[in-house]
């Protein structure tokens, strides 16, 4: 049931996110975003997916300077913030947040290492998230990279999580 009570916040919170577009994605310095509810689900469950926040092992800030500059990046704006659920700071579960901005960078595979927030309290930063979510973001996305066969991914590792 808890499940299933998930799926649908993160339905909801899609067609919100879906009908103001604030997701794009830069790959080698071009915006490749197609806007769509299913790009915004893809996000929201990949942020969601992250099980350690990471922001007292990182400088999240310094990171975002590094991050933005990147070629190929995934940035969102959300004005008004948008709630998304992350681990707490202590790791004691999740809980809801304001999030204004979200940003990652990506190098040669589809797993950034830090999935940077600009939240109500300042910056964080969460990871060890789900590969597969990240692989079907990717996917959403049109992200492509050239050692690295998206399709062959999930179809090996993401049968029974869909």
């Amino acid at each position: 049931m808890k499940a299933f009570a998930t799926s649908i916040l993160i339905a909801i919170s899609a067609i919100a996110l879906a009908q103001n577009n604030p997701v794009r994605v830069i790959q080698n310095g071009r915006t490749i975003t197609p806007a769509s509810q299913e790009l915004a689900s893809h996000l929201i469950a990949l942020v969601e997916s992250s099980t350690v926040n990471s922001t007292r092992y990182v400088n999240p800030r310094d990171i975002w300077a590094k991050a933005s500059s990147a070629p190929t990046r995934v940035q969102a704006h959300f004005s008004p913030a948008f709630k998304i659920r992350i681990e707490k700071a202590d790791q004691s579960g999740k809980t809801p947040e304001l999030i204004e901005d979200l940003l990652f960078a990506i190098q040669t595979t589809p797993f950034p290492s830090q999935i940077l927030l600009k939240t109500s309290h300042g910056y964080q930063s969460v990871t060890k998230y789900s590969p597969c979510a990240s692989v079907q973001f990717a996917l959403a996305s049109g992200l492509t990279f050239p050692n690295f066969d998206l399709n062959s991914f999930l179809e090996q590792n993401c049968k029974d999580r869909d």
